[in-house]
């Protein structure tokens, strides 16, 4: 069985466009492939992850890693935009 690993990131604002194309990968998967998504995420509502953990079926599994924006994602972002 082949494993296909796919990561997003994402917060509530983002969050439905990063279910859809979840859910697109669900609906058109290969049956023989084991799935895994993580969605690194800061800033999302429990009833959101509810929402994304219940995509999980025997192949197809949402692992969801929260992180702090202010701790580890901030050295990412962009202090100076012209």
């Amino acid at each position: 069985m082949n494993k296909v690993n796919v990561c997003f990131i994402a917060d509530d604002n983002y969050i439905m466009q990063t279910s859809g194309a979840i859910t697109a990968i669900l609906m058109n998967k290969d049956k023989k492939s084991k799935y895994e998504v993580y969605i690194l995420c800061s800033n999302i509502s429990s009833d959101n992850i509810k929402k994304l953990k219940e995509l999980n079926t025997t192949n197809f599994k949402i692992n969801i890693i929260k992180l702090r924006a202010d701790k580890e994602l901030a050295q990412y972002r962009i202090k100076d935009i012209p």
